[in-house]
This record gives structure tokens, C-alpha cells and sequence, in this order.
């Protein structure tokens, strides 16, 4: 498993014992530290000093997630990998389990439910249960109910496998031959696209029915506040999808069409939730509706997706008003805005626990 690691010092042990208690004798514990500079490199010595199945490597300048990712992956000698961040928990008898499965199964890929646990202690657990569960599921199992809910072919929330690549073990075979790595160039979204180009090489997928890995939900986490390249990315994204799935999939079907307009509506959302005003966030917002790609995507638009709203918006692009567009964004989600600043000021007055807001 590989482990990337920057200023993690809080949390990092108990990720680091959650690892170590794993019952699989073989596993290789790969910890990448990101030239941290608190005490994370000394609690990765202590650790590597009692379990021998644990290697250190370090980066000698910050490089990101990714491409700490990529340095376990060029060091992995497993045949088979997976990833946990540095501040999540995995079930002791986890790559026990996954290991045996994609043994038994001969599977490329195994996909486990994920746990996601939110600041405060309340528990979700994200399961995959219209799948099989412990059986090899061949390529056209792949295609049809796990690859084209991904990228936005079929719409079927039941069928969706996640953006984590944590909950899954990977064939290591399948990215060394298919060049499968993460892209360093990004901050959102990494997961996912590393998931579905991997998913590309595989010719079988196996799911195991346990909730193995947790999920720790920080307030302060990327996903948890703006982001400056999360728009570029799910564009980036989409465009790869595409290039990777068009001998497969109509990607300009009605549904394909309806996804792409909602994957950039709700990055619009989110950037405009969490930005809190940031002048950049709406200069972005502003920029990526008069991108072609979300041009064409917008005029493509088709009843039932096409609402009011997304009617207006699309006019307001067709015609080249994209700060009227981006407007339309601010005023739709007013009421959002208000709501929480009404919770932020509850909160600090002491009219609202501080779990509520």
C-alpha cells in the first residue's frame, strides 16, 4: 500500500497503526513523505523501526499528493496496490480480505463499500450492492455497469463505484503496462481520473461487500473549501473520458449531455459555497462558461435536463453573455449562501450548537 504523507503529525499514528495491525504478512507499507516539516518523518521512523514490512522514501522539495503517489507506485514490487491518506483508518483484516478476493476472483481490480466518517463522529457508509458481490465480472460487466455510470453514460446512482481510490486494489500489471499514473498537474478530481484510465486496461472487477476503509471527513480538507483548478478539472476530466471511451459510448447522447452540463453546474456550486466571495472564484466561473467545450455542451442541452434554468443560462451563453450567465449562478444560489451565513452567525452567537453548522 502506498501511504503519501505531508504535515500529518496529528492524525498520521493512528492511520500508521491501523496499518500495521493488518493481519496480510506480505504487505508492503510504502510511506512517501512530501518534505513535511513538522514531526510526521520521526512518527514514519518509529514505526518503520518495529514493522519491517514498512519503506520510507522522501521527497527532497513538496511535490503533492500525486506525485508522492506515483513515487510509491515506481518503488511498489507488490502485484497488486492500493492507496490510504494519511489521516484515514483501515480495517486490520482489509488487504487480508482484498488480496484473497483478487486471487480467487483473478481480478484486476477490487472494489470494497467505503466508510465515510464526518467531523463529529457520524457515519455513512457507502455501499455497492446492485453489484455481485466475490465472483469475476468480466469486461462487459465493466463496461456497461461500472465504467458508464463513471463516465456519465448511464445514469444510476446505484451502480456508481465511487471517486476514491482508496477502497480499491489494483493490479499492478495493469499500470505498469498501461502507464497508468496520477496527474501530477491537478488538485481535484485526481482519484477519479487515475480510477477510469486504470479501469480502461481491466478485463475483470471483483467486489467485496465490507466497509474496510474509513474515510475521515476534516472541515479544512481540499474538498472542504475553494478551489482554484477544481473547475479546469472536471473539464479536463470529461475531455479525457471521451477520448478514452468514444468506440464505446455515445457521448452525445441526451443523458451524456445532461451529465457533463450537471458535472460543471454542481462544480459551479461548489466553488461558489466555498469561495465565500473570492474575487478569483468568480472571475473563474465567468472564464469556464465561455469555454467551447461547456459552449457545446450547453447548446446540446435537451428536455428533460433542460430547465428554465439551465434554458436561460444556455441562451445567455449561445448569444456570448457569459458574466449574465455567471449571474444567473450567483442568483440561483443566494438562498444557499444566506441559509449558511445564517448558521456561521447562529453558531457564533450561541443560538446553534456548533455540530449544526
Amino acid at each position: 500500500m502506498i501511504v503519501p504523507i505531508y504535515n500529518a503529525e496529528k492524525y498520521l499514528s493512528d492511520t500508521l497503526k491501523s496499518l500495521t495491525a493488518q493481519t496480510l504478512d506480505t504487505l508492503e507499507i510504502i510511506l512517501v513523505d512530501d518534505n513535511s516539516t513538522d514531526s510526521s518523518p520521526i512518527i514514519c521512523k518509529k514505526f518503520a523501526d518495529v514493522d519491517k514490512r514498512i519503506r520510507i522514501f522522501t521527497n527532497t522539495t513538496q511535490m503533492g499528493v500525486s506525485a508522492s503517489r506515483n513515487l510509491g507506485l515506481r518503488h511498489a514490487r507488490g502485484a497488486y496496490f492500493a492507496f490510504v491518506d494519511s489521516d484515514d483508518i483501515v480495517h486490520e483484516e482489509m488487504y487480508m480480505r482484498l488480496f484473497k478476493t483478487a486471487v480467487a476472483a483473478d481480478a484486476d481490480i477490487v472494489i470494497s463499500n467505503l466508510r465515510v466518517v464526518h467531523d463529529g463522529g457520524s457515519r455513512q457508509v457507502v455501499t455497492y450492492n446492485r453489484h455481485p458481490k466475490n465472483v469475476q465480472l468480466g469486461r462487459h460487466y465493466l463496461m456497461t455497469n461500472v465504467i458508464a455510470p463513471l463516465v456519465g453514460i448511464k445514469i444510476d446512482p446505484s451502480l456508481f463505484v465511487g471517486n476514491s481510490a482508496c477502497d480499491k486494489l489494483f493490479r499492478a500489471s495493469n499500470a505498469r503496462n498501461g502507464g497508468i499514473t496520477f496527474d501530477e498537474g491537478r488538485l481535484r478530481f485526481e482519484d477519479r481520473l487515475f480510477v477510469v484510465e486504470f479501469l480502461a486496461t481491466a478485463k475483470s472487477v471483483t467486489f467485496v461487500d465490507e466497509a474496510f476503509y474509513s474515510y475521515i471527513r476534516r472541515p479544512k480538507s481540499l474538498q472542504t473549501r475553494y478551489n482554484p483548478g477544481e473547475l479546469d478539472a472536471v473539464i479536463s476530466n470529461q475531455l479525457r473520458y471521451r477520448e478514452l471511451f468514444e468506440k464505446d459510448f455515445d457521448f452525445d447522447s441526451p443523458m451524456a449531455v445532461q451529465y457533463r452540463v450537471s458535472a460543471i453546474t454542481d462544480v459551479i456550486f461548489s466553488t461558489l459555497s466555498h469561495s465565500r466571495g473570492h474575487s478569483e472564484a468568480n472571475k473563474r466561473t465567468t472564464e469556464v462558461l465561455c469555454n467551447p467545450h461547456v459552449v457545446e455542451w450547453y447548446s446540446k442541452l435537451q428536455p428533460p435536463g433542460a430547465t428554465p434554468f439551465y434554458r436561460v443560462v444556455r441562451r445567455c451563453i449561445n448569444s456570448n453573455h457569459y458574466t449574465l450567465a455567471h449571474l444567473l449562478f450567483q442568483a440561483k444560489f443566494l438562498p444557499v449562501r444566506l441559509k449558511l451565513l445564517a448558521r456561521r452567525l447562529a453558531v457564533r452567537t450561541g443560538m446553534m450548537p456548533q455540530s449544526v453548522a
